[in-house]
């Protein structure tokens, strides 16, 4: 599954949850207002500049790679049981082999929506890229596959891209690789194990 048909999958259970959550009365007068494309901060470049076009390329191959895009969805409700108008955004991304989900809600009679959205767009791009997931299993080992007849820079390329894609995953062969002893003590670490057969049921 791509990133893009990732989100697409996402979207459509998010929405199914949003009007399950409607149909319990959990909130009411559910209504969106737009979504659009929602770009996390791209990470740090190298400081060098590229030494020709080639490299320039590499460059440009792994920071499209490497830049997270989600999806934004504008939303307004109400909040039984005084049906207390509210702003909320819901924001999903695809990263690491998961949906990250983040939403964000405020009564209407305290802030207005342009100063809500500014927040909640704010909070997305410092939480969003902070939270990081690391794989400890087979999703560790990868294929690489360059055509044999392609010339030589676009196979360099290609090969570039298989690998930067792979690495995005963030996936090891142990825990121990997973996560590092520092990341242990500066972090929260959440584990959660599946078994084999958890994934042979999909």
């Amino acid at each position: 599954m791509t990133p893009a048909e990732a989100l697409q999958v996402g979207m459509r259970d998010l929405r199914a949850s949003m009007a399950h959550a409607k149909a319990q009365g959990s909130y009411s007068q559910l209504r969106e207002l737009g979504e659009a494309t929602f770009a996390l901060p791209a990470g740090p470049t190298a400081g060098t500049a590229p030494a020709n076009d080639f490299d320039a390329r590499v460059i440009a191959t792994i920071a499209a790679i490497e830049q997270v895009e989600g999806r934004k969805l504008q939303l307004q409700l109400s909040l039984p049981p005084r049906e207390l108008p509210m702003h909320s955004n819901a924001y999903l991304f695809y990263k690491q082999l998961y949906w990250l989900k983040l939403r964000a809600s405020a009564a209407q009679q305290d802030i207005d929506q342009d100063r809500f959205n500014a927040l909640a767009d704010r909070a997305a791009r410092e939480l969003v890229p902070a939270l990081q997931v690391a794989h400890v299993g087979s999703c560790a080992s990868a294929q690489i596959n360059v055509p044999a007849d392609a010339p030589d820079e676009e196979a360099a390329l290609e090969l570039v891209r298989q690998i930067t894609v792979h690495q995005s995953l963030n996936c090891h062969q142990d825990a121990g690789k997973a996560v590092s002893a520092q990341q242990r003590l500066d972090h929260d670490i959440v584990e959660i194990a599946f078994s084999a057969q958890d994934w042979k049921s999909q």
